[in-house]
């Protein structure tokens, strides 16, 4: 065979091999999105009221400070800047009727603040706790989980009843490269985060106490994932190391992992998931110089329709 001959088999074989990884993970179009102003420096956060309200929380590229809006679905929404210093994304989470947010501040030490509305925040309380990640929140039962990188590169866990005060700090045993992300699937509590070798690591509770080993997934990340329950099966998303795509992989229960499917969305950072009637995406897109973006996954949701109030 000759040279050429040779070099176009491989071409050949090459592109066979690109297709065939192709058709093992479907395409999702996640092709209607709101487009808020802020341009967020990390990931995202978002967290839904009821059904009725979503809330999407930055750290704003221009000023360093936390910005929030709040969605609600055929009203106006509008854009509202604090004073409050970031060095991580946010982390948000609905407890007892009021918002709360946690973050790495200016001194990287974690700071929460709660709202009612999610637009007034007040009572700023300093856990004497550093990060260099963004934490996340959840509600566990009737506990509020926050959840972040810290001593040992490890994750690490305070309960709190009220917001107030924190306690029970719990540290898991395998090393985390990025912050953590939360969800609650029936009596779990799931936490999602980059481990060893930038694989995506996955372990679980039912006691907030001990968790399971982690389930170790062959996919690479370079930042954080995001975790959420969606269609009554756990879903895991991260922006893939590869391509810089949005990738997502199901869990209907136990240890198998199956379904991966490659979103059309271009992400700067990992997403943020919540279900809001439907499954939804937070993200910084890497196609707008990482524009605060919200995706929902049906294409005809007609969502995308609530506008901006200018004030």
């Amino acid at each position: 065979m000759s040279r050429h001959a040779r070099i176009a088999v491989i071409a050949l074989i090459s592109a066979m091999m690109a297709l065939a990884r192709d058709a093992g993970a479907r395409r999702e179009p996640w092709s209607e999105r709101v487009e808020l102003r802020g341009h967020s420096t990390f990931t995202p956060a978002l967290a839904v009221r009821d059904g009725r309200q979503a809330l999407v929380g930055w750290t704003e590229h221009r000023d360093s400070k936390l910005h929030f809006v709040l969605l609600s679905l055929g009203a106006p929404w509008f854009e509202v800047s604090t004073d409050e210093v970031a060095t991580s994304g946010p982390a948000l989470a609905w407890a007892g009727g009021e918002a709360v947010v946690a973050f790495a501040a200016e001194d990287t030490r974690l700071t929460v603040l709660r709202s009612a509305n999610g637009s007034s925040w007040g009572e700023r309380l300093t856990i004497e706790k550093t990060t260099a990640s963004s934490p996340a929140l959840c509600v566990f039962g009737k506990i509020l989980i926050l959840a972040w990188r810290g001593e040992g590169d490890r994750i690490h866990l305070l309960h709190s009843g009220d917001g107030k005060k924190w306690e029970d700090e719990v540290a898991l045993e395998a090393t985390a490269l990025s912050g953590p992300a939360l969800t609650v699937a029936g009596e779990r509590l799931i936490v999602a985060f980059r481990g060893a070798g930038d694989r995506l690591n996955v372990v679980e509770t039912t006691d907030g106490a001990h968790f399971t080993a982690p389930v170790v997934l062959p996919n690479r990340t370079t930042t954080e994932p995001a975790v959420a329950v969606w269609h009554e099966g756990l879903t895991v998303a991260w922006t893939d190391a590869g391509d810089g795509r949005i990738h997502m992989m199901t869990n209907a229960g136990g240890s198998e992992w199956s379904g991966e499917s490659v979103t059309n969305i271009f992400a700067r950072r990992g997403p943020a998931m919540v279900t809001w009637n439907e499954p939804v995406m937070a993200f910084n897109d890497a196609d707008n110089y990482g524009l605060t973006t919200i995706a929902w996954e049906n294409p005809f949701s007609g969502k995308a329709a609530m506008k901006e109030e200018r004030r």
